[in-house]
């Protein structure tokens, strides 16, 4: 009869088992936090511009659509530190230009008589 050996959960040099294809070396990697805030910062600056020249729920289509890309540029397994720092970029800039657009969306569509209880449940939502 042959034994069942299980593996740690610690991963074993030369095992396949917890590997990850992406290097945590390189310039890129040690800037990827960061990018995320200057992504955040991009993405408001433009969420003015674009309140002035677009409507609100073309900005927030837009926004939507800057945030799935993020999310799809860091969620499939890929073998580039490249992409990991790109879809954060991204992930920041959607989530800085959703945070300026959908306060002032929600003030404009509310009434006036809840808006107040909607901008605290914002609080909740955009810390």
């Amino acid at each position: 009869m042959r034994q069942v050996e299980w593996s740690s959960l610690h991963p074993q040099r030369g095992s396949q088992i917890f590997s990850s294809p992406i290097s945590g070396d390189g310039p890129w990697w040690s800037f990827s936090p960061i990018l995320f805030v200057f992504g955040a910062i991009h993405g408001a600056l433009l969420a003015g511009l674009g309140w002035k020249h677009f409507c609100n729920r073309l900005g927030m289509a837009f926004f939507d659509a800057v945030l799935i890309v993020g999310l799809f540029t860091i969620s499939f397994p890929v073998r580039s530190t490249e992409l990991v720092v790109v879809g954060r970029l991204l992930l920041g800039t959607g989530s800085g230009g959703m945070s300026a657009i959908v306060p002032a969306y929600v003030g404009e569509i509310s009434h006036p008589k809840f808006r107040g209880i909607f901008y605290k449940l914002l609080t909740f939502v955009f810390p």
